[in-house]
């Protein structure tokens, strides 16, 4: 081996273990990030946990006014037939017109189950707003879980308005726990 070969071989053995070294780096530059942010992660959840241990009387006194505020589930369409008529009485105290009401199938959450409507109307912006703030009063226990506003082609001051309402109630646990579905015979 010449002395000329010998300063190629270790040019390139420190070639290769310059970019061994940078590629190490990265991956452990890369491997760190994933650990620091795996980290944040755990202690942002150590917060809101703690956070929410210190709310401990709090959760305990909403979920007692939840439970006797709810209203209990009967039947199926009895709930349907209730919310019907809460979307046809109340959108005229605001001057929203609604012209579609289309029950949908409820969810069943165990102790909890909805009633849903579908709903499209129209009605001036401020009158619109409005409503929809009237209707979710904490103490209705009713949620807009998919809403969508447009301008009205026809008449420039007013609004469409798309939205999915869900009532919900609670299951009665002391008595029988067959749902409107089990009950229908069809």
């Amino acid at each position: 081996m010449t002395a000329r070969e010998r300063t190629l071989g270790l040019a390139f053995a420190g070639v290769l273990l310059a970019g061994g070294a940078f590629l190490g780096g990265m991956l452990l530059s890369q491997w760190k990030a994933r650990v620091d942010a795996g980290e944040y992660d755990l202690e942002l959840r150590a917060a809101e946990a703690e956070i929410l241990l210190d709310q401990e009387q709090l959760w305990k006194q909403r979920r007692q006014w939840v439970t006797s505020e709810l209203p209990v589930y009967t039947k199926g369409p009895d709930a349907e037939l209730y919310l019907l008529e809460l979307l046809e009485k109340s959108p005229s105290k605001f001057g929203v017109e609604v012209f579609e009401r289309q029950p949908m199938e409820g969810v069943d959450q165990g102790d909890l189950v909805s009633a849903r409507v579908s709903v499209k109307g129209r009605g001036e912006f401020q009158d619109v707003m409005k409503w929809l703030y009237e209707l979710q009063h904490p103490d209705q226990f009713i949620a807009i879980p998919a809403f969508n506003l447009s301008p009205n082609e026809e008449e420039t001051s007013m609004i469409n308005v798309s939205l999915v309402v869900e009532k919900w109630f609670q299951r009665d646990l002391t008595g029988d726990r067959s749902t409107a579905e089990e009950e229908d015979p069809s």
